[in-house]
């Protein structure tokens, strides 16, 4: 009875797919590393003469460091708007890294910090790098801001940073777009800022006039 038992045994395992010599065929490799909850991330979007660019992320860290190779990043980004559909390499695809420093949380250089800035290459002829995309609707063309998203992931630790937490568009925070000028019935949005000492102020129309008010 007990080598009937045995050998019945044996039967159920082998028509189960289970092998009695080895390991599960679902056991985890503790050798690749896990990976790690999502990380916060900011941009910084740079003007350039052929339209606005993400040029820099800043990764926030759990632990101070003191250097950054940016041999251990990707970073992968998808542009997507309700206006259009954004097709092929411009909807998604890899953003190169230029350079890769430890810095404050506004990009600041830092011999030390909890933050790593990655330098992002941007060009004219690149479409993923920018924020922005052109649309004609209603008739007319115009550029548009989109919805632009990264996840940046550290291949040697398997660190994953895809949660955006603020961006600074500099210039444009420079200004406030809040402003509006009636003319004639003639509602036109305005934006001002400082631009030297005193109260010396841009002012820039909705039809990009610009006039220096004193």
């Amino acid at each position: 009875m007990r080598r009937i038992a045995s050998l019945s045994l044996l039967v159920l395992c082998l028509f189960s797919g289970i092998s009695l010599f080895s390991t599960s065929p679902f056991s985890v490799n503790t050798n690749d590393p896990l990976p790690m909850a999502g990380g916060d991330y900011s941009l910084i979007i740079d003007g350039f003469d052929w339209g606005p660019a993400v040029s820099k992320v800043i990764l926030s860290l759990d632990e101070e460091v003191s250097a950054a190779d940016l041999q251990q990043y990707q970073v992968t980004a998808e542009r997507r708007t309700d206006l259009t559909e954004i097709k092929g390499a411009a909807a998604k695809g890899e953003r190169g890294i230029l350079h890769a420093y430890v810095s404050d949380a506004k990009g600041n250089w830092q011999k030390t910090g909890t933050y790593i800035t990655l330098v992002l290459i941007v060009a004219p002829n690149l479409p993923i790098g920018s924020p922005i995309q052109y649309i004609r609707k209603d008739g007319r063309g115009a550029n548009y801001w989109i919805d632009y998203k990264l996840t940046i992931t550290n291949t040697s630790s398997n660190q994953v940073w895809d949660k955006e937490i603020g961006r600074t568009r500099t210039l444009i925070d420079d200004f406030d777009l809040t402003g509006s000028y009636t003319d004639n019935s003639a509602v036109i949005t305005i934006a001002t800022t400082v631009t030297g000492p005193g109260s010396t102020r841009m002012l820039i129309t909705a039809n990009w006039t610009m006039m220096v008010l004193l």
